[in-house]
């Protein structure tokens, strides 16, 4: 399985900030919660890349701004990303080591 870019780990911890307030987000507040503003087809390419790696769910939709939106979650693997408990102590994110998830991470914020 192939790494995970930083731009994919601000996705996942966006979706990681708006579960842990027990609120799933929706695209457009993914995009407003980023620190680069990529188009919505790009963050979709993105999302669909995280999909196939598991780290994102869809998690079925909900009638938000007066439109049905896609609600997304961390899957299992992207559970893994922060919970090391859940996760081979070598290798939390496939293709990623631990030095340099924590660089990512630290980088971000």
């Amino acid at each position: 399985m192939r790494g995970v870019t930083k731009y994919q780990i601000e996705i996942l911890e966006a979706v990681k900030k708006h579960r842990d307030a027990g609120r799933l987000i929706d695209l457009d507040e993914l995009l407003e919660s980023l620190s680069w503003t990529p188009t919505k087809q790009s963050l979709q390419f993105s999302i669909r890349a995280l999909v196939a790696k598991k780290m994102i769910l869809k998690a079925g939709t909900e009638v938000r701004r007066g439109r049905k939106r896609v609600c997304f979650d961390l899957d299992v693997e992207g559970l893994k990303v922060f919970d090391p408990r859940s996760a081979p102590a070598s290798d939390p994110v496939p293709g990623i080591s631990n030095d340099l998830l924590s660089e990512l991470l630290e980088d971000d914020g």
